[in-house]
C-alpha cells in the first residue's frame, strides 16, 4: 500500500514513517502542505494521513480541496486535541476518520486502510 504522510513535526513524523515502513507500508513523507495536495491530487495514494494544523493549508482545507477535486482517496487527520468541533469539521470536510495524538500504534494499525476508514 502507498500512503502520503502529511506532518509537521519532524520526529513525530520520523517516527511514524518508519512505523509504517516496518509495517510493509511505502510511505511518502512531506511536511510542507503545499506540496503534499499536490502530490495527493497528482499521485496515486492508497491513504493519506495528515496533520489538522498544517501551516499554510491546514488539515480541513487540504481534504475539501481533495474532495472537491473528486479524490476519493481515504483520510486520516491526526490531530493533537480532542475536540468535538474539530472532529465534526474534519469529518463533515470528508475526512474518513481522526486521530487523536498521542495514540497507541496498534489503534493506528488496526484501521481497515484497504476500505474507507
Amino acid at each position: 500500500m502507498k500512503l502520503l504522510l502529511v506532518e509537521v513535526e519532524s520526529k513525530f513524523s520520523e517516527s511514524l514513517s518508519q512505523l509504517l515502513k516496518k509495517e510493509g507500508y511505502v510511505v511518502d513523507k512531506i511536511t510542507d502542505s503545499e506540496i503534499g495536495l499536490e502530490m495527493a491530487s497528482f499521485g496515486s495514494y492508497d491513504l493519506i494521513v495528515l496533520n489538522l494544523l498544517l501551516p499554510i493549508i491546514d488539515g480541513i482545507t487540504f481534504v475539501k480541496e481533495l474532495r472537491i477535486q473528486g479524490i476519493s482517496t481515504p483520510m486520516l487527520l491526526l490531530a493533537s486535541n480532542d475536540s468535538i468541533e474539530d472532529m465534526v469539521g474534519c469529518l463533515d470536510a470528508g475526512a474518513d476518520d481522526y486521530l487523536v495524538k498521542p495514540f497507541c500504534t496498534e489503534v493506528l494499525l488496526a484501521r481497515d486502510t484497504k476500505a474507507p476508514l
